[in-house]
């Protein structure tokens, strides 16, 4: 058997990413700003949720006019994508309601394969629920009644799962 005569030597391989990026965090008085800005956001989130819903009202008449779209995956992502924005930006924008109850309607989607007539329905009672928050500026989590709407959304949900039996 061979001795070994060295000690072993530690190799610490280049940081690539850190070389790009550099040390270190953002400046406390950066995050401080940046909040401010968010704070004092003189954008308004209502016609962008608009947009939003109106993307997803164009999906539904598509899967409406072609129904072998239902189980698209492709379809499926893109049907997500509108409903996405509206959860991430709901926050934001001061309309935490909004991002539960998108993150409902995107709990559903990712657990169905196909999208059938019940499916839609909770879909349209997803879209309906933000139009209606939208309309009233219902800012905040407006409170039980809010809490409310998120829970008889996911009550539907939970219905559709039962008579689908989806996996």
């Amino acid at each position: 058997m061979n001795e070994v005569t060295e000690d072993p030597k530690f190799i610490e391989p280049p940081n690539t990413l850190k070389v790009k990026v550099g040390h270190g965090g953002i400046p406390p008085e950066l995050l401080k700003k940046s909040q401010e800005f968010i704070e004092s956001n003189p954008l308004k989130f209502e016609p962008y949720a608009q947009e939003y819903l109106d993307e997803i009202q164009n999906n539904v008449e598509k899967l409406k006019t072609h129904p072998s779209l239902k189980s698209n995956d492709d379809f499926l992502d893109e049907f997500a994508q509108p409903i996405m924005g509206l959860k991430a930006n709901g926050g934001m924008f001061k309309y935490p309601l909004i991002s539960m109850i998108a993150d409902v309607a995107l709990q559903f989607l990712d657990q169905v394969d196909e999208i059938n007539d019940d499916g839609l329905d909770i879909i349209k009672a997803h879209n309906k629920s933000i139009s209606l928050i939208i309309k009233a500026e219902l800012t905040g989590y407006a409170g039980p009644e809010g809490q409310k709407i998120t829970d008889e959304l996911q009550e539907a949900c939970k219905r559709y799962f039962k008579k689908h039996k989806v996996a």
